[in-house]
């Protein structure tokens, strides 16, 4: 939980004790502080709390499936890559898995032009940024 809420909310609000002009944060498609999917609620409640701080600009990038390499194994996410990229066509691009090179493509391009206020970054939104 210390990473996934925590530590980015200490972040945010190193950020706006500096009056920082941009924060920006990954959570996931999908997230609610209501699910009853523990990582979907931790995820929703540091989303909550993000904008009750009113931060300058916020922007919270919501990706789906990360593809990529990974310096450690994991087997189930190694099985479900396979999958989602054999069966990308048939995804909505809301929850069609991504590559983490297009979110980091993102995250930079939205941050050099932030609007101000509390912004969302869909899954949707970076397949087309990215």
């Amino acid at each position: 939980m210390k990473v996934d809420h925590d530590y980015p909310l200490a972040f945010a609000g190193a950020a706006k004790k500096w009056n920082t002009s941009v924060f920006s944060v990954i959570t996931a498609a999908g997230v609610s502080a209501d699910s009853k999917i523990f990582y979907n609620r931790v995820k929703g409640e540091l989303e909550s709390n993000l904008k009750s701080m009113s931060l300058n600009s916020t922007l919270i990038f919501q990706p789906s499936l990360l593809l990529g390499n990974r310096s450690e194994f994991r087997y189930r996410e190694k099985i479900l890559s396979g999958i989602a990229k054999a069966t990308s066509w048939l995804t909505p691009s809301s929850y069609r898995a991504i590559h983490c090179k297009k979110v980091a493509k993102s995250m930079i391009d939205q941050t050099l032009y932030a609007k101000s206020g509390f912004n969302i970054i869909s899954n949707k939104e970076m397949h087309k940024i990215g």
